[in-house]
């Protein structure tokens, strides 16, 4: 969650390989010597590893289970300590050397009950939800004309513009995109940065369209983050058909008014702890290969492929 510490499960795996040369054939000018290639190549050992691990894997088996488990395992939450407790039930399971916790402070957001949008004063309501590390409204929320743009550079020229409305950011991940996270990548910027800019020209909170090609009525949660010295506004995340829909409103309301209310906060940071375990080698048991992921996911879903696959 934006810049927050989160707890993951980390392997310690030590792999060595040794190999054996032979002496230069008689009559053969002097050489260095040099290490001659394994009996077996890395690359056909890597294959057998695979092979081995499609055919017996149990990593479907293990996700099912993390999730059921705990899911909504929002770092700081009742949900991440079950999901530290798993992850160290599971590495003794596996049999995993010196299996530990090491304890470690995280940041404990709540995103609350409260998370509204909509049009002043007919009260169509729009589906959302709080971006994460987001601050919350008021209590009753904010009511201010809506600004709508799809690029930071657009947003910075309007400038004056801009002060004291909602800003709404609605620049699509494109479809046409066969790697979507390439796709995410050329739009994440407006949730991660958009309360900083919003808050330099003058707005009051952002509206971001939801990171996804699909178009549906489910607002996708994701980081957040703020600047020291830049007011901190309230961000929420709109459902891609929301958006859709907001925009064409726009196109015939130019002075159309939206109230937020969103009820999230920020509580002291709580204790959690990192689930590391060891899986010593033979040939160089004092050589480290690290291995780690995050077992924390968001609260509103089960965290299968964030971060649990």
């Amino acid at each position: 969650m934006g810049a927050t510490v989160k707890p993951w499960v980390g392997c310690l795996l030590v792999l060595g390989a040794c190999s054996a040369g032979g002496g230069p054939p008689v009559g053969s000018p002097p050489r260095r010597e040099t290490a001659a290639a394994p009996a077996t190549p890395f690359r056909d050992r890597a294959a057998a590893l695979v092979g081995m691990a499609l055919e017996h894997g149990q990593a479907f088996a293990i996700l099912s289970s993390l999730c059921t488990t705990a899911p909504h395992r929002l770092a700081g939450s009742a949900g991440a300590a079950q999901a530290v407790a798993w992850g160290r039930q599971q590495m003794q399971r596996l049999g995993l050397q010196n299996v530990r916790l090491e304890k470690c402070m995280v940041p404990r957001w709540v995103r609350g009950p409260v998370a509204r949008l909509r049009v002043a004063p007919s009260g169509r309501e729009f589906a959302i939800t709080a971006l994460g590390n987001s601050v919350g409204t008021p209590a009753g929320g904010i009511r201010g004309r809506v600004l709508m743009v799809r690029s930071f550079e657009q947003l910075r020229t309007l400038g004056e513009q801009a002060r004291g409305r909602i800003v709404f950011l609605n620049r699509p991940m494109n479809p046409r995109l066969l790697n979507t996270f390439s796709a995410y990548g050329g739009a994440v910027d407006q949730r991660s940065s958009g309360p900083v800019v919003t808050a330099e020209v003058g707005g009051i909170a952002t509206l971001v369209r939801s990171m996804t090609t699909r178009l549906d009525d489910n607002p996708h949660t994701g980081a957040t983050g703020y600047r020291n010295g830049v007011p901190r506004v309230p961000a929420a995340a709109i459902s891609t058909k929301g958006a859709e829909a907001l925009a064409a409103l726009l196109e015939a309301q130019p002075d159309l008014e939206l109230e937020l209310e969103l009820s999230c906060r920020h509580e002291p940071d709580v204790e959690s702890a990192n689930v590391v375990g060891d899986l010593p080698g033979t040939a160089r048991p004092d050589e480290i290969v690290l291995i780690g992921g995050h077992l924390d996911c968001w609260d509103i879903g089960q965290g299968a492929h964030d971060d649990g696959a």
